[in-house]
């Protein structure tokens, strides 16, 4: 990737470099990377999500957020970078804004947000910085109904392919609301297809 990216700077192939030096540890040089890349590709969102883990690896917080708000500027559901977002302020001890953040995760991907509150700092005591509360690929384990969780939804995942998601949706629907229309039919269709 270096080679690629030495002959032509303008590629987008500097994310990739980058996100390959942050797993080494090279965080400064991670970050670099992805400001030279981004004066060529200013759009280049995952350019702008690998400077904000960069830089928030590098430890400078204020930077990363930064960047994490340009994304979604360029991209206004970007469930990650909402998820970096909000750990960023428990880290700071904002649990209001952490619940914010959550709370779009929630609109954006219902499947992949712990909706549970966010711990609270006292007396400006700092809580360390933690894991998103996302996890992907699993139903929520919450009994409180989660936002935009249909039917509908799970048959647009089917639709698109992601089965194993739509199969968890309609689960978690069956579940916790048993008389949604279609949604045992829904999880026949999904498992005989398995």
């Amino acid at each position: 990737m270096e080679r690629v990216w030495a002959k032509n700077p303008t590629s987008t192939v500097f994310a990739r470099l980058a996100d390959a030096y942050l797993e080494e540890g090279r965080h400064e040089e991670a970050a670099e990377i992805c400001l030279r890349g981004l004066r060529y590709r200013p759009a280049y969102v995952a350019g702008h999500f690998i400077l904000g883990r960069s830089l928030l690896a590098a430890g400078k917080e204020e930077a990363a957020r930064d960047a994490f708000l340009k994304v979604l500027r360029l991209d206004r559901d970007h469930p990650a970078a909402l998820g970096q977002l909000a750990t960023l302020a428990r880290t700071m001890g904002d649990a209001e804004m952490a619940d914010s953040y959550l709370s779009q995760v929630a609109v954006v991907d219902p499947l992949e947000v712990d909706t549970s509150p966010v711990p609270r700092a006292s007396d400006g005591e700092r809580i360390g910085i933690l894991e998103p509360s996302v996890e992907v690929g699993r139903p929520p384990d919450s009994q409180e109904p989660k936002p935009f969780a249909t039917v509908t939804l799970a048959r647009l995942y089917a639709d698109q392919g992601h089965c194993q998601e739509a199969l968890d949706l309609a689960t978690w629907l069956a579940r916790y609301d048993p008389d949604a229309e279609g949604v045992q039919e829904l999880i026949f269709e999904l498992e005989a297809a398995r």
